[in-house]
């Protein structure tokens, strides 16, 4: 009787990962030098933040369908948590760019915030802070206590909040890789 107790304590779970592809931030010759930062119109910033956040809503929007497919894959009945263990924000070479960033270095700091529908409330998921100015990848610090399933089946909105040292002079092309562990 004791196995039979401990068997049905015991959770399924296993790892799934997925990477979005590359999406490029256009550069922007009116970017001032990172020394005057503060002078940085929010006309010039939008466009950051707008692909930022639209990087990091891809690796969300696909981990609802990849989570559903491994589930199935395992024959084990639907999925009662996803923990976010890893988010990866990295730069790679922008093809046939005259002058492509080499780094993430315009980035400052960033904030990753999950929203549901139906009253769940906002949540910060992950947060990079003090990002160094030659960082090509960023491994931000998530939080791993949060079930993110409610917001996947959901069709969770991420909200990202990078803080700027400067726009990008140059072209500049980041994906994300995201890895939750997921629970039967």
């Amino acid at each position: 009787m004791p196995l039979l107790l401990l068997l049905s304590a015991c959770t399924l779970s296993f790892p799934v990962s997925v990477e979005t592809a590359p999406t490029v931030i256009e550069g922007n010759l009116l970017c001032p030098d990172p020394s005057l930062a503060e002078l940085l119109p929010s006309v010039l910033e939008a466009p950051v933040v707008d692909v930022t956040r639209a990087v990091l809503q891809g690796a969300f929007d696909l981990l609802g369908p990849e989570i559903e497919d491994q589930v199935d894959a395992q024959a084990n009945g639907p999925a009662k948590e996803a923990y976010l263990t890893a988010l990866t924000l990295t730069q790679s070479p922008v093809p046939a760019s005259p002058q492509p960033t080499d780094s993430l270095g315009f980035l400052a700091g960033l904030e990753v915030e999950v929203v549901g529908a139906s009253g769940l409330p906002r949540r910060t998921v992950a947060w990079a802070e003090d990002i160094p100015e030659d960082a090509v990848t960023i491994a931000l610090i998530v939080d791993d206590t949060l079930n993110l399933q409610p917001y996947l089946e959901q069709g969770a909105e991420v909200s990202a909040s990078p803080l700027l040292r400067t726009c990008p002079r140059e072209d500049v092309q980041l994906s994300t890789s995201a890895r939750v562990r997921v629970g039967l």
